[in-house]
């Protein structure tokens, strides 16, 4: 198993951070390696993801469900590579640091299984903290210099 974790800080409040971070849409295609998504439900997506390390290339779907919602400080998921034998876990955690500045965190648990796991090991160990490190920067400048033309797709899960 990978376990990562990233945060930053920005130079936002925690209310409109949250808004950002609790609407996917306004994140999904920042994702690294993002091709596409399918909506299931308002808990489940399928995204396409391309990766590549070297000369290897691989598209693969990650079914992503969302366990739960705490608003306005945290989202729970778990994510499943479909026709592969990768499952994981991961938050988003969004803290008020003071009035103006906010603290995003993600954490992430990846497993991947079989004979492909020992192989994949290594490289996922090396590349997930900086795909994270990425993601986040990214975030952090989207919520920065917000598009207008963001749609709202907020998805409210009862608890």
């Amino acid at each position: 198993m990978v376990k990562c974790y990233h945060e930053v800080k920005l130079n936002s409040n925690s209310i409109q951070v949250w808004e950002f971070i609790e609407d996917w849409s306004n994140w999904v295609e920042i994702v690294p390696g993002y091709q596409s998504h399918q909506i299931v439900s308002n808990e489940e997506s399928i995204w396409k993801i391309h990766g590549e390390f070297g000369s290897l290339k691989k598209d693969t779907h990650i079914h992503v469900r969302i366990l739960e919602i705490k608003a306005p400080s945290s989202i729970l998921f778990k994510v499943d590579a479909l026709k592969e034998q990768c499952i994981g876990e991961g938050s988003f955690h969004v803290k008020s640091f003071n009035q103006n500045d906010t603290i995003v965190s993600v954490n992430m648990k990846l497993t991947i299984k079989g004979w492909k796991g020992t192989m994949l090991y290594p490289v996922v160990k090396q590349l997930l903290p900086k795909i994270l490190e990425d993601f986040m920067e990214k975030i952090s400048t989207k919520i920065k210099t917000p598009n207008k033309q963001q749609r709202s797709m907020r998805v409210n899960i009862p608890i």
